[in-house]
Formats: structure tokens, C-alpha cells, sequence
């Protein structure tokens, strides 16, 4: 039914006259917290004009007030500022209130708001897809543009943290393209132009499939819920391809809650000591805080936190770690092939990556061992969009 309101406007605006004559006169008015239905009635009782509403029902907890000497045009302005509601005027004395959707009365206006879409469409402002149902269309339909194909970027992120996915599988069928997002979440992909759907993907979390329509060059954001997944039975086999297959030889990924899950001394987690229980790793000797990595000295081992080098990894003779369990995501291990961006290093390369806070809500988490005490912060700082965490450990030694 809107879609019929919208296309007779545009037609119909054509030969008829937008004429703004009676929203430019003034009018008293002394709203106090007063609903739409009340404020309507009572300016059509002063003007000659009628108000539609696109759904009334969005109006039922909406309070308006507005009071002075003004004009029909600021009295809807400063009603509908900072809102998702909107109005168009037709004829002379209809206003039609809707919210989302403007509705454009004029061919003049609508030209000017798609020549102004074609000018914001490079903003770095990105939408985010959720709706399944919902067709995103990138740039502009119907702009001049002779590319066959054009780049979509943007980041993954899971809906209930706000922290970026890391490995998470971006693709199209048709033609096959297929990408994975980077350590920060962020992925590329090349799409031809017209109608795809897109498919995410991701370990442990729901599969989304977004229709989207490329006309240019753009940003879309997505966020995964969490799965939970009933197994009836598990099948544990051996690949001997495996190896052959994976793209990037000798590595191993290790996260938070598989390091969670090691038992250790006295209680306490720690991510140095799980990487020395992987297979060719192991200790320089007791109250030593190197790794020998496949036969390799310790000074022959690149360690790093959110890309900063690590030279000493423990306190107090290798007893405790230098990493807080609480802030660290994830932990790459390259026993070889180490990739050329982290400038070479004969024997291994450990990477560490740590958490970006919560950006949904706030969390925190205290522990307490034999030895050992700590406790994190996380939260939003502008909701969705920054956060902060914060994480502090002490020793009970005398």
C-alpha cells in the first residue's frame, strides 16, 4: 500500500503544484508532552491542511512539545528533529507523516536526494545486515557506471559481544567467490555487478544468507549469533592430506577456552605454559622463561602481542606468565613457513591476540588461586561502536 502511495506522489507531482503557501504562515502553539493524534487535530483546526499517518500505531508511546509563535514548516521541524520520523507535503495541505521511508512529493526533490546519494555513497560509514529478508543495495540503481564488478568490504562481528570474527568465510556461488576475514575481522571481496547472495560463515556461530544489488564500490558490516550445536555421535578420523591441503604449513591456532581447559599448577591459566605443551616445543630448562621450537635456541623465537614484540613473556623466574588469561583471545603458533610480515625468524613465531571488549554490554570476571588473584572489566563505551577492558593480576607472595 505505500509502495501505491509513493508511485501516485511522484506521478502525480508532475502537473500538480507544490505550493508551500499555508505552512509558511504562523500560528501559536503550546504543546506539553502532547501525542500526535491531539497536535494534529488542533492544527488542522488552525490551517487548511490534513494530516496521514503511514502507521499510527508508531506514535502510541510518542510524546511531542513545542510552544511559540511559528510556522507550520518549524512547528513540524523541531517536532520530527532527531527522529526517524518524516513528513512530505502534497498539495498545499496534505502532510504525510511516515517514519524510515521518505516519501518525496516532488520529481525535483526526489532528483536532488538521489544526486546526493550518489555523493555520500563512499561515506566510511558502514550499514550492518541483519535481516535475511531484506535486499542491500550498494551505490546507486540506475547511476552511469561501466564497471562489471566492484569491491565490498567490511568487518564481522559477533552480535552479542561486538568483537570482530576472526576466520570467518565471506562468499557468492555465482560466480564462485570466496574470502576469509583477517586477524581484525576485516574482509575484501571483488562481486560482479546485479543481484548475489552473499553467504557468511563461521565456526560456532549461525550461517547468514544476505540478498544484496552492487552498483558501486562499498561497506557492509554483518554480526553472527552463537550456535549451539546437539551432536548424537562423534566421529573422530585422520586426514593425510590435511597438511597438503591447508593453505599455510606449519601453524597452529589456539584459543582462550581450549587454554582454559589445560589443567596447570596451582590453578592458574597460563598461555605461555600451554604452548610448550604443543608437539616440538618444549621449556630451556626449570626457571627459564625460552622455548626451544624444534630444535632452535631461544633467541631465535619472535613473540607477540597485538603486534608488539615481546622480549621477556614471565615475572618471577618463569613461575608466573606475563599474559592475563582474561584479555587474550587467541594464540597463533608458526613452527615453519613463517609468513613474510612478520620480517623472518629462524626457528618460530608466536603470535598473541588480544580482546577488544565487550560492545554490547558490561561483563567482568574475578579469579582467585593458591598464589594468584586477578579481575576484568569490559564494556561499551559508546554502545556498538567503542569499548574498553581493563585487567589487573597480583600475587599473594610474602
Amino acid at each position: 500500500m505505500k509502495l501505491l502511495l509513493v508511485s501516485a506522489l511522484l506521478v502525480l507531482s508532475v502537473v500538480g503544484a507544490t505550493g508551500q503557501t499555508i505552512l509558511s504562515s504562523k500560528v501559536n502553539v503550546d504543546f506539553r508532552n502532547a501525542d500526535i493524534n491531539t497536535i494534529a487535530t488542533k492544527l488542522e483546526q488552525q490551517a487548511d491542511i490534513k494530516f496521514y499517518f503511514d502507521d499510527p500505531v508508531q506514535f502510541d508511546s510518542v510524546s511531542f512539545t513545542v510552544s511559540g509563535q511559528m510556522t507550520l514548516t518549524q512547528i513540524l521541524d523541531r517536532m520530527f528533529a532527531n527522529s526517524d520520523f518524516s513528513y512530505a507535503v502534497y498539495k498545499s495541505k496534505y502532510i504525510i507523516v511516515t517514519k524510515g521511508d521518505r516519501i518525496y512529493t516532488t520529481s525535483k526533490e526526489y532528483s536532488q536526494r538521489k544526486q546526493a546519494g550518489r555523493a555520500t555513497q563512499h561515506d566510511d560509514s558502514a550499514q550492518i545486515a541483519s535481516n535475511e529478508n531484506k535486499l542491500y543495495v550498494i551505490g546507486v540503481p540506475g547511476a552511469v557506471n561501466s564497471a562489471k564488478s566492484f569491491i565490498l568490504s567490511g568487518y564481522i562481528r559477533d552480535e552479542k559481544t561486538g568483537e570482530r570474527v576472526v576466520a570467518a568465510s565471506v562468499q557468492i556461488n555465482n560466480p564462485v567467490r570466496r574470502v576469509v576475514t583477517d586477524e581484525y575481522g576485516s574482509y575484501t571481496i571483488e562481486i560482479p555487478a546485479g543481484k548475489h547472495v552473499l553467504r557468511i560463515e563461521s565456526l560456532g556461530m549461525n550461517d547468514h544468507n544476505i540478498s544484496i544489488a552492487m552498483h558501486d564500490n562499498g561497506k557492509l558490516d554483518f554480526e553472527l549469533n552463537g550456535r549451539v550445536t546437539t551432536l548424537k555421535s562423534v566421529v573422530i578420523s585422520r586426514e593425510k592430506l590435511n597438511n597438503i591441503r591447508n593453505a599455510q604449513m606449519g601453524s597452529q591456532r589456539i584459543d582462550i577456552k581450549t587454554i582454559k581447559q589445560v589443567p596447570v599448577v596451582l590453578g592458574e591459566t597460563d598461555v605461555f605454559k600451554v604452548i610448550t605443551m604443543l608437539p616440538g616445543v618444549k621449556t630451556v630448562g626449570e626457571a627459564s622463561t625460552g622455548l626451544n621450537v624444534r630444535g632452535g635456541a631461544s633467541d631465535q623465537n619472535l613473540l607477540m602481542y597485538n603486534d608488539a614484540t615481546i622480549y621477556n613473556p614471565a615475572h618471577f623466574f618463569g613461575m608466573f606468565s606475563a599474559f592475563n588469561p582474561d584479555v587474550v583471545k587467541d594464540v597463533v603458533l608458526y613452527k615453519s613457513s613463517m609468513p613474510a610480515r612478520y620480517g623472518g625468524r629462524l626457528s618460530s613465531v608466536v603470535d598473541i591476540r588480544g580482546k577488544e571488549g565487550n560492545k554490547k554490554e558490561f561483563s567482568g570476571n574475578v579469579g582467585f588461586g593458591p598464589l594468584t588473584g586477578r579481575v576484568m572489566l569490559e564494556g561499551p563505551v559508546i554502545k556498538d561502536r567503542t569499548s574498553f577492558i581493563a585487567a589487573a593480576r597480583a600475587t599473594f607472595w610474602p
